[in-house]
């Protein structure tokens, strides 16, 4: 989540299970039982400052399907955001990839606005 709101943006699916099976992609619908199942993931975006009001969530239903689905809009955040292990991610083509070391921390500030080459002056 902190990946997608230090790059562009982006959507998650909590309860579809990616599956391969003989080289094909399938998806399973596991949705969580209720609402207050989903509980542990709206702990977790708490806990990812300054994440804030920076996503939208709703949950999903599907007719004949178990449970619901929750779907999270994830959107760019004008500051840094740190994942739940305190680090910051951000998001590579369908990767999300730790920003290590103090250049790349500050290349990241760069590339949100956080800082720019006019503040070097």
């Amino acid at each position: 989540m902190a990946a997608f709101a230090n790059t562009s943006g982006g959507e998650i699916y909590i309860g579809i299970e990616e599956m391969v099976d003989l080289n094909r992609k399938y998806r399973l619908w596991r949705g969580f039982e209720d609402q207050e199942a989903a509980n542990p993931v709206f702990q977790v975006l708490e806990q990812m400052n300054p994440l804030g009001n920076n996503y939208v969530a709703e949950f999903l239903r599907f007719p004949d399907a178990p449970g619901i689905v929750l779907h999270l809009t994830i959107f760019k955040t004008k500051d840094m955001v740190a994942a739940s292990d305190g680090r910051c991610y951000v998001r590579r083509n369908a990767q999300s990839l730790p920003v290590s070391g103090d250049d790349a921390l500050e290349r990241l500030r760069y590339d949100k606005g956080i800082k720019s080459f006019e503040d070097e002056l």
